[in-house]
């Protein structure tokens, strides 16, 4: 679901982080104010992100319509997905399709969430979305189409958090 062209791709095994003091408070320091928004967005939604997510990545990827660059996020972990459905029924959130994906906004903050499967969700604002979701139904290249950042992976995947820029990076 992550655009071919990333240009910085962050990965935070959110459940070491949150066990540790010292590393959320480097992150309540450094986190850029657009990956704070989705970070709280996703926590105000109502999907209890602090109790169920496993890992979060945040891509920015060039967006050559918007002339700029989107920022969407990817969460792993074990979700509530009926009881976050029922929490949306019940508050009267009506999703919107995109193919077969069920979109949800994420309050009045401008974001939505779509899940993807049981284990993962993408979010962000809905253009970030869409190319998301685009590059995750094969309509548009993603990540694994560039080798170059792939190959990059390789040597840091297994650190509980980590971080690629692109060749401008």
């Amino acid at each position: 679901a992550i655009p071919r062209d990333v240009q910085q791709l962050i990965v935070v095994d959110y459940r070491a982080m949150q066990n540790s003091t010292a590393a959320m408070d480097l992150k309540d320091r450094v986190l850029p104010p657009e990956l704070k928004r989705l970070e709280t967005a996703l926590k105000t939604s109502g999907l209890k992100v602090d109790q169920d997510a496993d890992v979060l990545a945040f891509a920015a990827f060039s967006d050559p319509e918007a002339h700029g660059t989107r920022i969407v996020g990817i969460a792993q972990g074990q979700f509530q997905t009926n009881a976050i459905l029922a929490h949306f029924a019940k508050n009267k959130v009506k999703p919107t399709m995109l193919r077969n994906n069920s979109i949800y906004p994420m309050g009045s903050n401008g974001m939505s969430v779509a899940f993807l499967n049981q284990t993962t969700m993408v979010f962000g604002d809905r253009a970030a979305l869409k190319a998301a979701l685009d590059a995750r139904d094969g309509l548009a290249p993603n990540f694994l189409d560039n080798s170059d950042m792939v190959n990059e992976m390789i040597g840091v995947q297994q650190k509980a958090v980590w971080s690629l820029l692109d060749q401008k990076g």
